[in-house]
């Protein structure tokens, strides 16, 4: 049994062997009848270096016409990016070869965009084949407004095309409003009915027991006084409470208060009056912009209400 099963397979072995050698023979068969005929099939040369592209096209004697080169981030220079006629057609010797060669990956020089506005920046990123990157903007006392102070990569650093380039953006200068007044030595509330009269809101409150201050002063400030205001700017104050033996319920605090001017064409006369357990006062009473913001630092004793009228019409009430 196992002779005759051995037998088999030396059989079908003998007989498979026979259709690969009669292949391989055909396969050369035919080559050399090509080759005899005057024709030869195309050698694959693309993605090989130049001078290797040569010798195998000489060695199948076809000839190279360069067609061009061209950048490529993917091809080495020096090396073969494309062929025609196509790697295994058939061909007549002597034939050209057209190749297109590899210039490698384009290195250009990051221009210099310092003291030019974004508009004109974005349009030579574009026609160097670059983009735009970051866009930080900042107030600059240096700098006009939309003006570039940096960049990065620097003027004349290596990049490639598709790289971005960052770039920072003056504001212009800081907008000052007003100069900090000196609220050192004042009582409290008169600073605070000072401060409303400024564009600022309420900082840090910090209270504080000193002997040598009388109770409910002002005893440190920042800013300092005669700083800059920019608008909306917070103010930090140091208080001295010395005597403070308020009861829980009538504790006194101070809270910012924002509120915006209803849109419209005319100007609008707003009214603002707060209401505490020490009584009504009114905080602001102007012919105003509509669209404005109007800021206020608010006295809170016990249970306060800040009421709103704009053309003698109330409009808002909010508590604290």
């Amino acid at each position: 049994m196992l002779r005759k099963l051995f037998k088999t397979l030396i059989k079908y072995s003998l007989i498979i062997t026979t259709f690969i050698l009669t292949g391989l023979a055909s396969g050369l068969i035919v080559m050399n009848i090509i080759i005899k005929s005057g024709k030869v099939p195309v050698p694959d040369i693309t993605k090989k270096p130049l001078d290797q592209a040569l010798i195998i096209l000489g060695q199948n004697n076809l000839y190279p016409l360069v067609e061009g080169t061209r950048y490529d981030k993917e091809i080495p220079p020096y090396y073969i990016i494309s062929q025609k006629p196509e790697p295994g057609k058939i061909v007549k010797k002597g034939r050209t070869v057209k190749i297109l060669i590899s210039k490698g990956q384009r290195v250009l020089l990051i221009p210099d965009f310092l003291g030019q506005p974004l508009r004109e920046i974005e349009i030579k990123l574009a026609e160097k084949q670059l983009r735009i990157g970051d866009i930080v903007k900042v107030h600059s006392n240096n700098y006009a407004e939309g003006i570039c102070m940096a960049q990065d990569p620097k003027p004349d650093e290596k990049g490639s095309p598709g790289d971005p380039v960052d770039i920072l953006i003056s504001l212009g200068p800081r907008r000052v409003d007003s100069l900090m007044p000196n609220l050192i030595g004042l009582k409290e509330e008169k600073a605070f009915d000072i401060l409303n009269g400024f564009k600022v809101t309420l900082g840090k409150i910090k209270k504080v027991s000193s002997s040598s201050e009388a109770s409910d002063t002002i005893i440190d400030q920042d800013p300092r006084p005669g700083c800059p205001l920019a608008q909306n700017q917070a103010v930090d104050l140091i208080i001295n409470k010395i005597s403070f033996k308020a009861q829980p319920q009538l504790l006194k605090t101070y809270r910012s208060f924002n509120y915006k001017v209803p849109a419209g064409s005319d100007n609008k006369n707003v009214k603002i009056l707060v209401k505490n357990a020490k009584g009504s006062k009114e905080l602001f009473n102007k012919n105003t912009t509509p669209g404005k913001s109007i800021s206020l630092i608010v006295e809170v004793i016990g249970k306060t209400y800040v009421t709103i009228f704009v053309d003698g019409i109330k409009t808002m009430e909010q508590s604290f």
